[in-house]
């Protein structure tokens, strides 16, 4: 199939589209006799499996794992029995790990705000929490202008409150606002 042919094929707009699903998948793209770019029909398969999970919300090309070919070929008979069991056990374990590393990167957060919950446990607790902790709750990494102590994220404040080992402690609190408009820490 030429670019053209794909480009209507997967209903993009443009070369550069097909060029992107291309390095993703790292397709390298041949050329015919009169220097027009084709892609094989193995490559279109690939490039088939990357449209199906671009389709589902919240898929991206960087989360996309292309499923392999998996061809079976005929087992020695003379093989001990126990070995092939041990090998097929091995052989289920990596698959499933695959499997699961699969899902992880493709199912969508459940609950989008757990990190409210977390923090209300920290806040409630008066834990102290390092920056890295901090930086995979909320996504980002607390900084405070010098001479600040105070970060704020959303009804969020994290505290300076000295040192966990190499890193900023910070004491997370909530902020709330009482009916007179004030805020209150």
């Amino acid at each position: 199939m030429n670019i053209q042919q794909l480009l209507n094929r997967y209903e993009l707009k443009t070369r550069q589209s097909i060029y992107n699903w291309c390095k993703a998948l790292k397709i390298e793209l041949s050329k015919d006799e009169t220097g027009r770019v084709y892609v094989t029909q193995d490559q279109v398969e690939h490039l088939d499996q990357l449209k199906k999970h671009l389709s589902i919300p919240g898929n991206t090309l960087a989360n996309f794992t292309p499923m392999s070919q998996v061809s079976i070929q005929e087992i020695d008979t003379s093989i001990d029995s126990q070995k092939i069991e041990i090998e097929v056990s091995e052989l289920l374990a990596i698959l499933l790990g695959d499997i699961l590393s699969i899902l992880k990167t493709r199912l969508p957060q459940s609950d989008v705000l757990w990190y409210h919950s977390t923090l209300e446990r920290a806040s409630a607790q008066s834990w102290l929490i390092s920056t890295s902790q901090i930086q995979k709750i909320i996504g980002i990494k607390p900084l405070v202008k010098k001479g600040k102590k105070v970060y704020k994220r959303g009804n969020w404040l994290f505290v300076k409150q000295g040192k966990i080992g190499r890193e900023t402690a910070w004491r997370v609190m909530k902020e709330t606002k009482r009916e007179t408009g004030i805020y209150e820490v």
